[in-house]
C-alpha cells in the first residue's frame, strides 16, 4: 500500500528501483492487472467479475486490507417497501438471501416477494442500486410476521424469519415508547424462529440485533 511520499522509506525505494523497467508477464506476454483501494478482504476473480477466465486472476485472501479506512462499512436497513422499490419487484419484499456462487456463475441476491415470487439479482447490480463500496456485503433479514388477535392471557405464538444477524432478540414497546427485552431469539439455520406468549393487552413487538431494529408489529389482544 503506497501511503504517499511522506511515508517513503529506504527499503521501499530500493524495491522500485531495483524493480525499474520489470513488468508482471504471463506465458510471454505482458499481464493485465488491476488496481483497487480496497478488497474488503478478499479479492473476486477474473471469472467472477467479468465472465472471462484469467489464470492469474483468481480470488485470494487479502489480510493487508484491514489497515483500509474503508476495510468496514456501516449497516444499512432497508424496509420491505423501500426494497421493492429499489429493486422494482412491484410488492413488498418478504425475504432477501444471498445464494453463494459456481465457477462461472456469479453469487446472486435472491429477493422473495409477499406473494411468493422470486427474483434474482448479481451482487454487482445490488451495489450499483445501493451504491455499496463493492459486493463484498452480507444480507441480514429481520421479519417479524403479523399476527393474529390473540385471547387474553392464551398462549399465542409470533412468527418470522431472523437470519445472518447476531444476537437477535424480540422486544416490546411500554409506557413511554421505551422498548424491554421479551426474549432471546434461537433462530433454525433457514432463520425461522418461533415465540410463546401470553399476552395480557395489546402490544407493539419488534426485532433487534447489533443496534438494528426492523419494523414494529402490533399484536392485538381480544377479550
Amino acid at each position: 500500500v503506497y501511503y504517499g511520499a511522506g511515508y517513503e522509506a529506504p527499503d521501499t525505494t530500493r524495491a522500485v528501483r531495483e524493480t525499474k523497467g520489470q513488468i508482471l508477464t504471463y506465458d510471454g506476454k505482458a499481464a493485465q492487472v488491476f488496481y483497487f483501494s480496497s478488497s474488503g478482504g478478499r479479492t473476486v476473480s477474473a471469472l467472477d467479475a467479468f465472465g472471462s477466465d484469467v489464470p492469474y486472476l483468481l480470488a485470494v485472501d487479502d489480510p493487508w486490507d484491514e489497515v483500509s479506512p474503508h476495510h468496514r462499512w456501516p449497516s444499512r436497513l432497508l424496509t420491505a417497501g423501500q426494497a421493492a422499490t429499489l429493486f422494482g419487484l412491484g410488492e413488498a419484499m418478504a425475504d432477501a438471501a444471498i445464494v453463494p456462487g459456481t465457477p462461472g456463475r456469479p453469487a446472486v441476491l435472491r429477493l422473495t416477494t409477499a406473494g411468493g415470487a422470486t427474483t434474482e439479482l448479481r451482487l454487482v447490480d445490488v451495489r450499483s442500486r445501493l451504491g455499496l463500496k463493492s459486493t463484498q456485503f452480507t444480507v441480514g433479514v429481520l421479519r417479524l410476521d403479523q399476527p393474529t388477535t390473540a385471547a387474553k392471557g392464551k398462549l399465542t405464538v409470533l412468527t418470522g424469519v431472523a437470519r445472518s444477524l447476531d444476537g437477535v432478540v424480540l422486544e416490546r414497546r411500554g409506557a413511554g415508547g421505551v422498548w424491554s427485552l421479551v426474549e432471546r431469539l434461537a433462530p433454525t439455520a433457514s432463520g425461522a424462529f418461533r415465540v410463546e406468549l401470553k399476552p395480557e393487552k395489546t402490544a407493539v413487538y419488534r426485532l433487534s440485533a447489533g443496534g438494528l431494529a426492523g419494523p414494529p408489529v402490533l399484536l392485538r389482544v381480544g377479550a
